[in-house]
């Protein structure tokens, strides 16, 4: 099956629309053009379809490119990358756009096939890679989610040392020596140790590092 993009294309004036579409006829792949006149249609749109590319003209008739984007990404669905079309050729704005969300910036007086494609085609790239970077960190919180779940469920105690031997994490079973687990955060391990025995007792022998494949840094 011939992949294809579905672009939606904010723009007020018909002759710019007819403009883009004439420039991307030559496209590698096809692109299904769904057309917007203002930012309120565009946004809903947006929120109802699905869109792997948005082109929004700078000026509309109910705001700019930065009204568009404030209420744009601040809705829960925000996939698609946005770029930004414009008569203005102003380096300042297009640094601005950049940094309030906008995938690219274009002015329209440069505006052709080569420059257009390869901005469409880059701005979804990144945005597939940022989506699965999202995807990853939220599966690691999670499972960090479940393990801590595990880990204070068990009857034993188990702690997290850093470099200089403080507490960074200890579990609820030290609860059962009597100790609050959070005012030991912070404390260094040997003050848990009786004074009597801190000479006979190595920190290894509390912290014991492993080697190989199952070797471990702080537990």
């Amino acid at each position: 099956m011939e992949a294809k993009l579905r672009i939606l294309l904010i723009e007020d004036d018909e002759v710019d629309r007819k403009a883009v579409r004439r420039i991307m006829d030559g496209f590698d792949i096809t692109c299904e053009f769904i057309e917007a006149k203002n930012i309120k249609e565009g946004i809903q749109k947006l929120k109802n379809e699905s869109f792997d590319c948005a082109l929004l003209d700078y000026n509309l008739p109910d705001g700019n490119a930065f009204t568009f984007l404030e209420k744009y990404l601040s809705e829960e669905r925000h996939t698609a990358p946005v770029i930004i079309l414009t008569g203005k050729g102003d380096e300042e704005l297009a640094v601005k756009s950049l940094k309030n969300g906008a995938a690219d910036y274009i002015s329209k007086n440069n505006l052709n096939h080569e420059v257009l494609s390869r901005s469409i085609l880059t701005a979804i790239e990144v945005r597939k890679l940022s989506l699965k970077s999202i995807k990853a960190e939220q599966d690691l919180t999670q499972r960090e989610k479940e393990y801590r779940t595990i880990i204070e469920s068990v009857s034993d105690i188990i702690f997290k040392l850093d470099s200089e031997g403080k507490i960074t994490f200890i579990n609820l079973a030290v609860k059962n020596l009597g100790y609050d687990p959070k005012k030991l955060l912070n404390l260094p391990i040997q003050s848990l140790i009786k004074s009597e025995l801190k000479n006979e007792i190595d920190l290894h022998d509390i912290a014991t590092k492993r080697v190989g494949p199952r070797a471990t840094t702080d537990y």
